[in-house]
């Protein structure tokens, strides 16, 4: 049976952007990285890229995002 995993931010989330799409996932929900068959590498980018997401000025703020709708 294939696996999909989603790629997105979540706030609070601060080491995985990978989400299965089945909650019983042997990877877990969210991915915990060192279940999942990739590099060293791999995961410390993508560990890298949710601290940056939830760092300050990471991530727009919902007033900053209105403003770009307008």
């Amino acid at each position: 049976m294939p696996r999909h995993l989603r790629f997105f931010f979540e706030a609070g989330v601060t080491d995985t952007p990978l989400w299965p799409d089945d909650t019983d996932s042997p990877y877990g929900y969210p991915c915990e990285l060192e279940r999942l068959p990739i590099s060293q590498a791999t995961r410390t980018e993508l560990t890298r890229l949710c601290e940056h997401y939830q760092s300050p000025g990471g991530r727009p703020e919902p007033a900053d995002m209105n403003g770009a709708l307008a």
